[in-house]
Parts: structure tokens; C-alpha cells; sequence
């Protein structure tokens, strides 16, 4: 944990369940990027899950994926329930100098809805509708 930016210094509350590992300017000081194959990443990992969506389940998400543009983000206070829990929330997408074709990102999910639970829920969910027929 980094106290950079905090005048008061570093408070135990304001580090629970919040670690945001990124100080600015110490992330890929040497790295570039193409802006194109950027935006292209973004526009992938956002639309992903389109054809998911169209389920119409009861515990389905808007998105999937949801890309956003603040380094500081995704946190997991703020992003962990976005869409009930069910969405990934990524951040600081940026080109990986190591690989002509590599990408780096943080993502974050909720272990527990959007894993074990939410995913056997949406799939009782799927069984009842489209294979059962109860709805």
C-alpha cells in the first residue's frame, strides 16, 4: 500500500476492501500504444455477451464487460455490484510492450455472484425457460 497523494497519511478504513493498486506514472513509464488496436480491444471486450443478453434471463446483466476510461478504476467498493454483481468491470486497458499482439487490463468481478452462485442461478434460470418450458 501506497500513502502517494494522502496529506493525513495512510487510514486503515479507507483500505478496506478497496486496494487500488495504481500510482500515476508508475504504470508502464516506457510503454506505447495504437490507439486503433486500443479502441478495437474496447469495443470487443464491451460488446461481448451480446448474444448472452438476448437470453432475456432474469439475473442477466446489460453487459458483460464493462470497459472504463479512469486509471483509478475498476475498485472493488465501487464496481464489485455494478449490474447486481453480475458484470466485470475492466480498467486501464493499455498495450503489453512484451507482445506484438498483447494487451493488459485489470478486471474485477464478484467471486460469489458472478461465479458459483450467480452462475448456477442464471443457469437454473436457462433450463427453466428454454429447455423445461415452465415459462
Amino acid at each position: 500500500m501506497s500513502g502517494a497523494g494522502l496529506s493525513v497519511g495512510l487510514l486503515a478504513l479507507d483500505m478496506t476492501e478497496n486496494v487500488v493498486p495504481y500510482i500515476p506514472g508508475e504504470e508502464a513509464k516506457v510503454e506505447t500504444e495504437d490507439a486503433l488496436d486500443l479502441w478495437e480491444a474496447r469495443h470487443v471486450m464491451a460488446s461481448y455477451g451480446a448474444d448472452f443478453h438476448r437470453l432475456d434471463l432474469p439475473t442477466s446483466p446489460s453487459r458483460l464487460i464493462e470497459v472504463l476510461d479512469d486509471p483509478f478504476r475498476p475498485q472493488p467498493r465501487l464496481d464489485r455490484n455494478r449490474d447486481g454483481g453480475m458484470t466485470v468491470t475492466v480498467g486501464r486497458l493499455r498495450g503489453d510492450p512484451t507482445s506484438a499482439c498483447g494487451l493488459k487490463y485489470v478486471a474485477l468481478s464478484h467471486n460469489t455472484r458472478l461465479g458459483a452462485a450467480g452462475g448456477a442461478v442464471q443457469t437454473a434460470e436457462y433450463l427453466v425457460k428454454y429447455v423445461l418450458r415452465w415459462v
